[in-house]
């Protein structure tokens, strides 16, 4: 039943696999063929709507094109190759190159993290419109220990921060 509301969603869908694991979480294995749902979800904490809320926004993600890891490459790229050229000219300047290197990995990491978050705020947008609001809200806030609500990391903005979001859409 599961795959069936995935695939058609997003027919490249080919599985969704329930896996034992100790955390309440879901994520996208492979080639955006695959989601894992773990076993952990399926207890009596969450509702049938909010597993699939969580079951939705993995298959939003495989939709949304990821120009993250794209343009973060091109930076690793440019990053390396400005550092090289500064190495190769001078080696004189060494606190210019390390300045400059600081800088475009700086930029790097921050550009990546935002488009990161964005894609994620996107895939809760588009789930909130196949499961209510209100239902995404309650499956994101569950599980997660009150002190990780407001914990950003470069992949994924803090809960708060998305149910913020998620208030704030139409």
């Amino acid at each position: 039943m599961l795959t069936d509301l995935a695939n058609k969603e997003n027919p490249r869908i080919k599985s969704v696999v329930v896996k034992e694991l100790p955390q309440k979480r879901a994520y996208i294995h492979g080639d955006k063929e695959k989601i894992i749902l773990s076993s952990a979800l399926f207890t009596d904490d969450f509702t049938d709507q909010e597993i699939q809320g969580l079951l939705y926004h993995e298959v939003f993600h495989t939709m949304i094109s990821n120009y993250a890891g794209q343009i973060a490459f091109l930076f690793v790229v440019l990053l390396i190759g400005l550092i090289s050229m500064f190495v190769i000219l001078s080696f004189l300047a060494l606190g210019i190159q390390f300045l400059v290197g600081g800088f475009f990995c700086s930029a790097h990491m921050f550009l990546y993290e935002r488009l990161q978050w964005r894609s994620e705020f996107k895939a809760d947008e588009a789930s909130s419109k196949k499961v209510s609001r209100e239902t995404l809200i309650s499956a994101l806030s569950k599980g997660i220990p009150s002190n990780y609500m407001n914990c950003d990391s470069p992949t994924h903005p803090s809960i708060n921060r998305r149910i913020s979001r998620l208030r704030k859409t139409k």
